[in-house]
Protein backbone atom coordinates (compact mmCIF):
# COMPACT_ATOMS: atom_id res chain seq x y z
CA UNK A 1 0.00 0.00 0.00
CA UNK A 2 1.55 3.43 -0.98
CA UNK A 3 2.99 5.52 1.76
CA UNK A 4 0.95 8.43 0.48
CA UNK A 5 -2.45 6.77 0.89
CA UNK A 6 -1.43 5.85 4.83
CA UNK A 7 -0.68 9.36 4.99
CA UNK A 8 -3.63 10.68 3.36
CA UNK A 9 -5.90 8.49 5.44
CA UNK A 10 -4.04 9.76 8.46
CA UNK A 11 -4.57 13.44 8.03
CA UNK A 12 -8.09 13.03 6.08
CA UNK A 13 -9.86 13.54 9.69
CA UNK A 14 -8.52 16.63 10.58
CA UNK A 15 -9.16 18.18 7.11
CA UNK A 16 -12.72 17.08 7.26
CA UNK A 17 -14.19 15.78 10.48
CA UNK A 18 -16.26 13.52 8.66
CA UNK A 19 -14.05 11.40 7.08
CA UNK A 20 -13.46 9.07 10.07
CA UNK A 21 -17.11 7.71 9.06
CA UNK A 22 -15.43 6.48 5.37
CA UNK A 23 -12.37 5.09 6.49
CA UNK A 24 -14.01 1.57 7.81
CA UNK A 25 -16.13 1.84 4.12
CA UNK A 26 -12.92 2.25 2.07
CA UNK A 27 -10.69 -0.06 4.51
CA UNK A 28 -13.21 -2.72 3.71
CA UNK A 29 -12.88 -1.69 0.04
CA UNK A 30 -9.53 -2.02 -0.02
CA UNK A 31 -9.22 -5.42 1.25
CA UNK A 32 -11.92 -6.77 -0.82
CA UNK A 33 -9.03 -5.29 -4.12
CA UNK A 34 -5.84 -6.99 -1.98
CA UNK A 35 -4.47 -10.29 -4.19
CA UNK A 36 -1.91 -11.62 -2.04
CA UNK A 37 -0.71 -11.94 1.56
CA UNK A 38 1.55 -8.97 0.74
CA UNK A 39 -1.34 -6.75 0.02
CA UNK A 40 -2.86 -7.79 2.81
CA UNK A 41 0.01 -7.15 5.97
CA UNK A 42 0.19 -4.02 4.24
CA UNK A 43 -3.49 -3.26 4.39
CA UNK A 44 -3.52 -3.73 7.86
CA UNK A 45 -0.62 -1.99 8.80
CA UNK A 46 -2.00 1.01 6.71
CA UNK A 47 -5.43 0.79 8.66
CA UNK A 48 -3.83 0.60 12.02
CA UNK A 49 -1.98 3.40 11.80
CA UNK A 50 -4.99 5.31 10.34
CA UNK A 51 -7.43 4.34 12.57
CA UNK A 52 -5.03 5.52 15.22
CA UNK A 53 -5.08 9.08 13.81
CA UNK A 54 -8.83 8.78 13.36
CA UNK A 55 -9.07 8.40 16.67
CA UNK A 56 -7.08 10.87 18.22
CA UNK A 57 -8.64 13.32 15.46
CA UNK A 58 -12.19 11.92 17.35
CA UNK A 59 -10.77 12.87 20.72
CA UNK A 60 -8.99 16.00 20.14
CA UNK A 61 -11.46 17.55 18.07
CA UNK A 62 -14.40 15.70 17.22
CA UNK A 63 -15.56 14.87 20.86
CA UNK A 64 -15.39 18.22 22.27
CA UNK A 65 -18.50 19.17 19.64
CA UNK A 66 -20.96 17.07 21.93
CA UNK A 67 -19.87 19.13 25.00
CA UNK A 68 -21.57 21.84 23.09
CA UNK A 69 -24.92 22.19 24.14
CA UNK A 70 -25.74 24.93 21.20
CA UNK A 71 -24.20 22.53 18.73
CA UNK A 72 -26.25 19.88 19.78
CA UNK A 73 -29.84 21.38 19.64
CA UNK A 74 -28.98 22.98 16.73
CA UNK A 75 -28.32 19.74 14.82
CA UNK A 76 -30.56 17.70 16.92
CA UNK A 77 -33.69 17.26 14.13
CA UNK A 78 -30.58 15.19 12.05
CA UNK A 79 -29.87 12.48 13.92
CA UNK A 80 -31.41 9.20 13.23
CA UNK A 81 -35.10 8.43 15.29
CA UNK A 82 -34.53 4.85 17.00
CA UNK A 83 -37.34 3.42 15.56
CA UNK A 84 -36.66 0.48 12.69
CA UNK A 85 -39.65 1.56 10.75
CA UNK A 86 -38.92 5.13 11.04
CA UNK A 87 -34.98 4.46 10.49
CA UNK A 88 -35.60 3.49 7.22
CA UNK A 89 -37.88 6.17 6.15
CA UNK A 90 -35.24 8.77 7.09
CA UNK A 91 -32.51 6.82 5.59
CA UNK A 92 -34.27 6.85 2.18
CA UNK A 93 -34.80 10.19 2.70
CA UNK A 94 -31.64 11.83 3.85
CA UNK A 95 -30.14 9.73 0.36
CA UNK A 96 -32.95 11.26 -1.94
CA UNK A 97 -32.09 14.68 -0.12
CA UNK A 98 -28.19 14.13 -0.69
CA UNK A 99 -29.21 13.28 -4.80
CA UNK A 100 -30.91 16.28 -5.14
CA UNK A 101 -28.70 18.15 -3.61
CA UNK A 102 -25.60 16.66 -5.75
CA UNK A 103 -27.25 16.00 -9.29
CA UNK A 104 -30.74 18.02 -9.57
CA UNK A 105 -33.86 17.01 -11.17
CA UNK A 106 -35.55 14.88 -12.66
CA UNK A 107 -34.60 13.04 -9.32
CA UNK A 108 -36.06 10.03 -10.10
CA UNK A 109 -33.67 10.03 -13.11
CA UNK A 110 -30.85 11.03 -11.84
CA UNK A 111 -31.04 8.48 -9.37
CA UNK A 112 -31.46 5.65 -10.92
CA UNK A 113 -28.67 6.42 -13.33
CA UNK A 114 -26.21 6.76 -9.80
CA UNK A 115 -27.77 3.43 -9.16
CA UNK A 116 -26.58 2.27 -12.75
CA UNK A 117 -23.39 3.12 -11.84
CA UNK A 118 -22.57 1.24 -9.29
CA UNK A 119 -23.76 -2.02 -11.09
CA UNK A 120 -20.58 -0.87 -13.49
CA UNK A 121 -17.97 0.22 -10.65
CA UNK A 122 -15.47 -1.84 -9.34
CA UNK A 123 -16.88 -4.57 -6.49
CA UNK A 124 -14.70 -2.51 -3.92
CA UNK A 125 -16.27 0.75 -4.97
CA UNK A 126 -19.93 -1.10 -3.76
CA UNK A 127 -18.49 -2.49 -0.55
CA UNK A 128 -17.42 1.07 0.40
CA UNK A 129 -20.33 2.45 -0.06
CA UNK A 130 -22.76 -0.24 1.64
CA UNK A 131 -20.26 0.17 4.94
CA UNK A 132 -20.13 4.10 4.50
CA UNK A 133 -24.02 4.24 4.52
CA UNK A 134 -24.11 1.89 7.88
CA UNK A 135 -21.28 3.71 9.39
CA UNK A 136 -23.12 7.03 8.88
CA UNK A 137 -26.17 5.78 9.68
CA UNK A 138 -24.81 4.20 13.28
CA UNK A 139 -23.26 7.74 13.83
CA UNK A 140 -26.68 8.90 13.49
CA UNK A 141 -28.29 6.99 15.73
CA UNK A 142 -26.25 7.25 18.37
CA UNK A 143 -25.97 11.10 18.02
CA UNK A 144 -22.36 11.03 17.59
CA UNK A 145 -22.97 12.83 14.08
CA UNK A 146 -25.68 15.06 12.18
CA UNK A 147 -26.75 13.73 8.92
CA UNK A 148 -28.78 16.34 7.06
CA UNK A 149 -29.18 15.93 3.05
CA UNK A 150 -26.66 18.86 2.06
CA UNK A 151 -24.79 20.29 4.96
CA UNK A 152 -23.09 17.55 6.84
CA UNK A 153 -22.98 15.12 3.64
CA UNK A 154 -20.54 16.63 1.67
CA UNK A 155 -18.37 13.98 2.19
CA UNK A 156 -20.69 11.57 0.81
CA UNK A 157 -20.68 13.25 -2.67
CA UNK A 158 -18.17 10.90 -3.97
CA UNK A 159 -20.07 7.97 -4.06
CA UNK A 160 -22.62 9.96 -5.65
CA UNK A 161 -20.23 11.19 -8.11
CA UNK A 162 -18.78 8.41 -8.83
CA UNK A 163 -21.11 5.71 -10.23
CA UNK A 164 -22.77 8.85 -11.66
CA UNK A 165 -19.31 9.24 -13.99
CA UNK A 166 -19.39 5.40 -14.70
CA UNK A 167 -22.66 5.20 -16.23
CA UNK A 168 -21.77 8.71 -18.50
CA UNK A 169 -18.46 7.20 -18.94
CA UNK A 170 -20.37 3.88 -20.22
CA UNK A 171 -22.26 5.71 -22.26
CA UNK A 172 -19.75 7.79 -23.66
CA UNK A 173 -17.96 4.63 -25.05
CA UNK A 174 -21.08 3.77 -26.91
CA UNK A 175 -21.29 6.64 -28.26
CA UNK A 176 -18.13 6.87 -29.65
CA UNK A 177 -17.70 3.41 -30.89
CA UNK A 178 -19.96 3.85 -33.51
CA UNK A 179 -18.08 1.20 -36.13
CA UNK A 180 -20.71 -0.67 -38.08
CA UNK A 181 -22.27 0.90 -40.88
CA UNK A 182 -25.55 0.43 -40.17
CA UNK A 183 -27.73 3.46 -39.62
CA UNK A 184 -29.40 2.39 -37.10
CA UNK A 185 -26.07 1.75 -34.92
CA UNK A 186 -24.93 5.16 -36.01
CA UNK A 187 -28.27 6.14 -34.19
CA UNK A 188 -27.57 4.16 -31.28
CA UNK A 189 -23.87 5.82 -30.47
CA UNK A 190 -25.37 9.23 -31.38
CA UNK A 191 -28.23 9.09 -28.68
CA UNK A 192 -25.60 7.64 -26.29
CA UNK A 193 -23.44 10.21 -26.82
CA UNK A 194 -25.62 12.95 -26.21
CA UNK A 195 -27.34 11.27 -23.32
CA UNK A 196 -23.84 11.14 -21.70
CA UNK A 197 -23.43 14.66 -22.29
CA UNK A 198 -26.51 16.26 -20.74
CA UNK A 199 -25.87 13.77 -17.79
CA UNK A 200 -22.42 15.50 -17.11
CA UNK A 201 -23.50 18.91 -17.41
CA UNK A 202 -26.58 17.99 -14.99
CA UNK A 203 -23.82 18.49 -11.95
CA UNK A 204 -22.39 20.90 -13.86
CA UNK A 205 -25.53 23.71 -12.95
CA UNK A 206 -25.20 23.62 -9.52
CA UNK A 207 -22.32 26.19 -9.93
CA UNK A 208 -25.04 28.75 -11.38
CA UNK A 209 -27.09 28.50 -8.50
CA UNK A 210 -27.02 31.66 -6.87
CA UNK A 211 -26.15 30.06 -3.66
CA UNK A 212 -23.22 28.13 -4.92
CA UNK A 213 -19.76 28.89 -3.23
CA UNK A 214 -18.66 30.46 0.12
CA UNK A 215 -21.16 32.27 1.49
CA UNK A 216 -20.26 35.35 4.02
CA UNK A 217 -22.98 36.33 6.87
CA UNK A 218 -21.43 39.23 8.90
CA UNK A 219 -23.78 39.04 12.46
CA UNK A 220 -20.94 40.64 14.52
CA UNK A 221 -20.90 44.31 13.69
CA UNK A 222 -25.24 44.42 13.57
CA UNK A 223 -24.85 42.78 16.74
CA UNK A 224 -22.49 45.28 17.96
CA UNK A 225 -25.06 47.95 16.81
CA UNK A 226 -28.13 45.98 18.82
CA UNK A 227 -25.87 46.22 22.11
CA UNK A 228 -25.26 49.57 21.77
CA UNK A 229 -28.36 51.22 20.99
CA UNK A 230 -31.06 48.89 22.46
CA UNK A 231 -32.92 50.21 24.75
CA UNK A 232 -34.12 48.40 28.04
CA UNK A 233 -38.46 48.28 26.68
CA UNK A 234 -36.98 47.15 23.32
CA UNK A 235 -38.03 43.58 21.78
CA UNK A 236 -35.77 41.41 19.51
CA UNK A 237 -37.25 38.77 16.90
CA UNK A 238 -34.32 36.38 15.69
CA UNK A 239 -34.63 34.71 12.37
CA UNK A 240 -34.06 31.08 13.10
CA UNK A 241 -30.97 31.13 10.39
CA UNK A 242 -29.82 33.96 12.42
CA UNK A 243 -29.94 31.69 15.71
CA UNK A 244 -26.25 30.94 16.03
CA UNK A 245 -24.53 33.94 15.54
CA UNK A 246 -26.98 35.53 17.82
CA UNK A 247 -26.07 33.50 20.57
CA UNK A 248 -22.50 32.87 20.15
CA UNK A 249 -22.08 36.87 20.26
CA UNK A 250 -25.11 37.71 22.60
CA UNK A 251 -25.29 34.65 25.31
CA UNK A 252 -27.33 37.04 27.56
CA UNK A 253 -31.25 35.91 26.89
CA UNK A 254 -33.80 37.79 28.15
CA UNK A 255 -37.49 37.63 28.19
CA UNK A 256 -37.72 40.59 25.27
CA UNK A 257 -36.24 38.33 23.30
CA UNK A 258 -37.63 36.01 20.60
CA UNK A 259 -35.78 33.16 19.03
CA UNK A 260 -38.15 32.60 16.05
CA UNK A 261 -38.58 29.19 14.54
CA UNK A 262 -38.28 27.62 10.80
CA UNK A 263 -41.59 27.27 9.14
CA UNK A 264 -40.46 26.53 6.14
CA UNK A 265 -43.80 24.59 4.86
CA UNK A 266 -46.06 27.33 6.70
CA UNK A 267 -44.98 30.55 5.98
CA UNK A 268 -47.61 32.40 7.58
CA UNK A 269 -46.78 31.07 10.93
CA UNK A 270 -43.30 33.54 10.39
CA UNK A 271 -46.08 36.44 11.18
CA UNK A 272 -48.28 34.46 13.75
CA UNK A 273 -45.08 34.07 15.50
CA UNK A 274 -44.02 37.51 15.24
CA UNK A 275 -47.17 38.98 16.36
CA UNK A 276 -46.69 37.17 19.42
CA UNK A 277 -43.79 40.05 20.16
CA UNK A 278 -45.55 42.77 19.08
CA UNK A 279 -46.27 45.39 21.55
CA UNK A 280 -48.01 48.92 21.03
CA UNK A 281 -45.95 52.04 21.17
CA UNK A 282 -42.58 49.82 21.90
CA UNK A 283 -39.35 49.46 19.35
CA UNK A 284 -39.06 45.93 18.10
CA UNK A 285 -35.76 44.67 16.24
CA UNK A 286 -35.52 42.10 13.88
CA UNK A 287 -32.03 40.40 12.87
CA UNK A 288 -31.71 38.11 9.86
CA UNK A 289 -28.88 35.82 8.53
CA UNK A 290 -28.48 32.41 6.66
CA UNK A 291 -32.14 33.65 5.11
CA UNK A 292 -33.85 30.91 3.14
CA UNK A 293 -35.83 31.50 -0.49
CA UNK A 294 -37.22 28.95 -2.26
CA UNK A 295 -36.90 29.04 -5.94
CA UNK A 296 -39.15 31.50 -7.60
CA UNK A 297 -40.68 32.84 -4.19
CA UNK A 298 -39.95 35.73 -2.35
CA UNK A 299 -37.33 35.33 0.58
CA UNK A 300 -38.33 34.43 4.14
CA UNK A 301 -37.52 37.38 5.33
CA UNK A 302 -39.54 39.53 3.32
CA UNK A 303 -42.73 37.43 4.27
CA UNK A 304 -41.83 38.80 7.91
CA UNK A 305 -40.78 42.40 6.93
CA UNK A 306 -44.10 42.66 4.82
CA UNK A 307 -46.05 41.96 8.12
CA UNK A 308 -43.96 44.03 10.03
CA UNK A 309 -44.48 47.42 7.94
CA UNK A 310 -48.50 46.67 8.37
CA UNK A 311 -48.23 47.14 12.27
CA UNK A 312 -45.26 49.66 12.40
CA UNK A 313 -42.94 51.61 10.75
CA UNK A 314 -39.42 51.44 10.01
CA UNK A 315 -36.70 53.99 11.64
CA UNK A 316 -33.39 52.44 10.77
CA UNK A 317 -31.92 49.14 9.24
CA UNK A 318 -28.30 48.18 8.81
CA UNK A 319 -27.29 45.29 5.89
CA UNK A 320 -24.17 43.26 6.18
CA UNK A 321 -22.99 40.73 3.70
CA UNK A 322 -25.41 38.07 4.29
CA UNK A 323 -27.34 39.88 7.20
CA UNK A 324 -29.10 42.54 8.35
CA UNK A 325 -31.02 44.08 11.31
CA UNK A 326 -34.21 46.37 11.46
CA UNK A 327 -35.56 48.50 13.94
CA UNK A 328 -39.50 49.26 13.77
CA UNK A 329 -41.78 51.52 16.63
CA UNK A 330 -44.70 49.14 16.49
CA UNK A 331 -47.97 51.43 16.17
CA UNK A 332 -50.97 49.28 15.56
CA UNK A 333 -51.45 46.25 17.65
CA UNK A 334 -51.84 42.58 15.88
CA UNK A 335 -55.62 42.00 16.65
CA UNK A 336 -56.78 45.83 15.11
CA UNK A 337 -55.23 44.79 11.64
CA UNK A 338 -57.50 42.37 9.39
CA UNK A 339 -55.87 39.88 6.74
CA UNK A 340 -58.01 39.56 3.87
CA UNK A 341 -57.57 36.81 0.97
CA UNK A 342 -59.31 38.34 -2.02
CA UNK A 343 -60.13 35.73 -5.29
CA UNK A 344 -60.37 37.07 -8.58
CA UNK A 345 -64.02 36.75 -7.86
CA UNK A 346 -64.08 38.75 -4.97
CA UNK A 347 -62.83 41.47 -6.71
CA UNK A 348 -65.29 41.68 -9.39
CA UNK A 349 -68.02 41.64 -7.27
CA UNK A 350 -68.91 44.96 -5.65
CA UNK A 351 -71.19 43.64 -2.95
CA UNK A 352 -68.76 40.56 -1.88
CA UNK A 353 -65.97 43.67 -1.00
CA UNK A 354 -68.05 45.81 0.79
CA UNK A 355 -69.45 42.44 2.56
CA UNK A 356 -65.87 41.59 3.20
CA UNK A 357 -64.42 45.05 4.50
CA UNK A 358 -67.47 45.55 6.84
CA UNK A 359 -68.87 48.76 5.06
Amino acid sequence: MPTRVVRGASLAPGISYPAALVLPGIALGLLVACRTLQHVASWAASQVFAGAAALAWYVAVIGAQRARPLTAAYWAKEFAPREPAAMGQWVGAQLLGLADFALGRPLWLFALVALAGYLLAPRWLRVAALVVLATVTAAAVLRLYPLAAARTSLFLLPFVYLPWGATVARLGALGAAARAASLRDHARSAVAFAAAVALLAAPARGSLHPGAGLVREETAPLLAWLAAERQPNDRVYVYYGAEPAFRFYHPAMDARITLGGSHRKDRHAYVAELERSLAVGERQWLLFAHVFSALGEVSERDVILGAMRIYGRQIATRETEGASLHLFEVTRAPGSVRHLRLTPEDMRDPERLRELLGR
